[in-house]
Order: structure tokens, then C-alpha cells, then sequence
């Protein structure tokens, strides 16, 4: 993250991870429906030499000037994106990040996201095979990015504006009640911010709204 900590999930696999199948798919079949999948797959076998890639991962490595071949092998089809310039965190030590790059993938079952040129972001992971081959999934993740930013600005204009603020900033639930309090001068108010949560602003003071006219004024305006 940008703060420099980590989110970590966790996805619960089933024990009996095996795919239904008829015998009735063919072939043809299956490598037309993976044509029409949203993420890009590459096959390699255990020399990893490429032996399928489907339609979504061909079109973007030719119209990337990087068009992929039967038998290449993995370092080949890194080597042709470092030089049409493709992976731009690359650019200054091209070789450094092949080494790590094939060091990444050895083990499989890893992801990581890298950034094209033209600002597009890629969730990329290797999984291993029971034959020794690897499957590479490359997902766009684009728009996730795009959202991600946005929220991280949002938040940072929210916490610009408290920061810039002389006043005790706070918020109620539906009830009235402080659910957050922050205070953003340098002299801290009274009574202190956590002697606030859980109660309204006529309870901290003890009055009635329903008798006291100034409170009965201003729980109007909140239910307003």
C-alpha cells in the first residue's frame, strides 16, 4: 500500500478442486470458449516453451509490436517486451528484472501487477501444472486502479480539509451520537474527544431537548 503496509487475503479452496467435465466438450470446443475469456492465458510446458496462448493475449502482444510464436520460450517473450519497451519499470536495469522475473516465476502460484506504457495496469500469475508446465493468467485491472486512486484522493482531501480546519470536526450516527471526533487545532478542546463517543451533544451537557428550547432548536435542524 502507499503507506508501506500490506493487505494480505485469504481465498478458502475447496478440497476437491476438479472441474467439471462432460466428455462431450471437445477440443475446439474448449480452446473457442478460452478465446472468449476476459483474461489473457498463456501455456508454457516444462522446457516453457509456449505451446498455447489465447486470442485476448495474442492481440495485445501484436498490436504491442511483441507478436508471440509457438516454441518460444519464456525468456524470449520477456527479452521482446524489455526491448519494444513494454514494461517501463524495467527501462533502467532491463536485465536485473529478466533475472527477477524468471526467479519470480519458478515456484508458481504468485501475482503481482505491472504497468504498460500507455498507463494500463496487468494482474499477472504464474500456477504451475502437475506436468511441469505453467499457466500465465494476465488480467486488466485498469479500471480497480483507477477506482483505488480515486478513493486514495478523496481520502486525502477529506483528511486536507479536517487538517485545514480551526474547529472540532466530528460525525453522529442516525441517532445523534458521535461515532467520530477529531479535533484539528493546536489546543485541544474540553471535554476531550473520547468522553464524546456513544453520546448526543445534549446528553455530554445534560440537558432535555424536549424542555430546553436551544437543544429542542437544534435536534430539529439534525433531523431536518
Amino acid at each position: 500500500m502507499a503507506s508501506g503496509g500490506y493487505v494480505v487475503t485469504f481465498r478458502e479452496q475447496p478440497a476437491d478442486r476438479q472441474a467439471l467435465v462432460s466428455p462431450d466438450l471437445t477440443l475446439p470446443a474448449l480452446l473457442e470458449a478460452l478465446d472468449h475469456t476476459t483474461d489473457g492465458l498463456h501455456i508454457w510446458d516444462r522446457q516453457d516453451r509456449l505451446v498455447y496462448a489465447n486470442a485476448r493475449v495474442r492481440h495485445a502482444n501484436e498490436a504491442a509490436g511483441t507478436p508471440l510464436r509457438l516454441g518460444m520460450t519464456f525468456e524470449e517473450h520477456v527479452r521482446s517486451r524489455l526491448e519494444a519497451g513494454q514494461i517501463p519499470d524495467a527501462a533502467a536495469e532491463p536485465e536485473a528484472y529478466l533475472a527477477r522475473r524468471l526467479q519470480q516465476r519458478r515456484p508458481g502460484g504468485r501475482s503481482f501487477t505491472a504497468r504498460l506504457p500507455e498507463g494500463r495496469w496487468m494482474l499477472i500469475r504464474d500456477q504451475r501444472l502437475p506436468d511441469g508446465g505453467t499457466v500465465t493468467a494476465v488480467q486488466d485491472i485498469t479500471e480497480m486502479k483507477r477506482v483505488q486512486q480515486a478513493y486514495q484522493d478523496s481520502e486525502q482531501r477529506f483528511h486536507d480539509f479536517v487538517n485545514a480546519s480551526s474547529d472540532r470536526f466530528w460525525e453522529t450516527d442516525t441517532n445523534f451520537r458521535f461515532t467520530m471526533v477529531v479535533d484539528t487545532s493546536a489546543v485541544r478542546r474540553h471535554p476531550p474527544a473520547s468522553q464524546l463517543i456513544g453520546k448526543t451533544q445534549w446528553e455530554i451537557v445534560g440537558a432535555d431537548p424536549d424542555d430546553d428550547p436551544v437543544f429542542s432548536g437544534h435536534r430539529s435542524l439534525l433531523e431536518a
